[in-house]
């Protein structure tokens, strides 16, 4: 339990690489289970999330205490929503559920991973009803970390739907919270969520300066945090036009999220940088980062995502005088989104 704590507290410290060579170095002296659990947490927490399953899901047919069972089953939960996997999601948090009354563990968490399942799946009310229901229980037991998250979430939920200034409000009290319990975790994905819910809203210097502040605060080996940072400040400074600096951006991004094989946000970055060709009036090129895009999306189930690679494709459609598909591909990029619940075609004002 000993080496156990001390490779946990050099993971949460993002000291991952003296995390790692303890974990092998005490190899033999650990439980298989408890090695492929630690391995998957040191993985995760940096954004390598498809290896991270795949440890996780080793530990779990052996003989292990309920409560790390459970918190395995709540991680791998979290670990297929950050990759969009909705199917897996969905499953593992019914086990994580399923299991805890079962054992009649502290059902919390878990009811906190089926609420941003429901967001994940654009079910937002009953995402929201949870949410509040858990904030109740946090504000009764003072729980500032728990408070923290579900104000995130809930400005996520908030920006999806278009009301951005809810969106905004939720992010910076998460923002305050994190701030006061010193929580770097929970500062950082506040900032993220406020940058984005600024930049579709239209404010996108403050939105420009909030992701700047964000990637002061990542770790050089928090893959994920650097990507999806270079990725925010990419697209900022996209919308105001500066295209030769958003891309040395995009490009950061894409080679980060290539390495830890994060597919939807991948596509991000390619749509991202066919905006700029498009901008740049090199339709042609635009189109193929768009059709590469397009399949990352979809091997994603990223319904935002190919809700504006749409838009983009119908706007290339147009300028190379295709009105008719260029109108086809728009609407039904609208009835997609209806249908999603997403404002994501709004953005197209911003």
């Amino acid at each position: 339990m000993e080496i156990e704590n001390k490779i946990l507290n050099l993971t949460e410290n993002e000291k991952f690489n003296l995390a790692l060579k303890l974990l092998e170095k005490e190899k033999n002296n650990i439980q298989i289970a408890d090695y492929c659990f630690l391995y998957g947490e040191i993985l995760r927490i940096q954004g390598f999330f498809q290896k991270a399953i795949y440890y996780y899901k080793k530990a779990l047919p052996f003989d292990l205490q309920k409560d790390r069972k459970l918190d395995i089953l709540n991680k791998i939960c979290a670990t297929f929503r950050a990759i969009g996997n909705k199917k897996n999601a969905k499953k593992y948090s019914a086990f994580a559920i399923k299991f805890a009354m079962k054992n009649k563990l502290n059902i919390a968490q878990s009811m906190l991973e089926k609420a941003m399942t429901y967001r994940l799946c654009g079910e937002y009310d009953k995402a929201i009803k949870i949410f509040k229901n858990i904030e109740k229980t946090y504000h009764s037991k003072k729980d500032y970390q728990g408070l923290s998250y579900i104000s995130w979430a809930m400005g996520g939920i908030y920006r999806l739907t278009g009301n951005f200034a809810k969106s905004i409000q939720c992010f910076q009290n998460s923002y305050k919270i994190a701030s006061k319990i010193k929580d770097k975790d929970l500062k950082l994905y506040s900032l993220f969520g406020l940058a984005g819910a600024l930049r579709v809203s239209g404010d996108i210097d403050k939105s420009y300066q909030t992701y700047k502040k964000a990637r002061a605060i990542v770790s050089k080996n928090d893959y994920f945090g650097l990507a999806y940072s270079y990725c925010g400040m990419a697209n900022s400074l996209r919308q105001k036009g500066e295209l030769k600096k958003a891309k040395s951006f995009y490009l950061k991004s894409l080679k980060l999220y290539k390495a830890i094989d994060d597919k939807p946000d991948l596509g991000f970055v390619y749509w991202g940088l066919g905006e700029i060709y498009k901008k740049e009036n090199n339709n042609k090129k635009a189109l193929s980062y768009f059709n590469i895009a397009n399949k990352l999306f979809e091997s994603g189930q990223e319904k935002r995502g190919e809700i504006l690679n749409d838009i983009s494709i119908s706007h290339i459609k147009y300028l190379n005088g295709e009105t008719k598909e260029a109108k086809k591909i728009f609407l039904n990029a609208i009835k997609k989104a209806k249908k999603e619940r997403l404002n994501t075609y709004l953005e197209i004002f911003t």
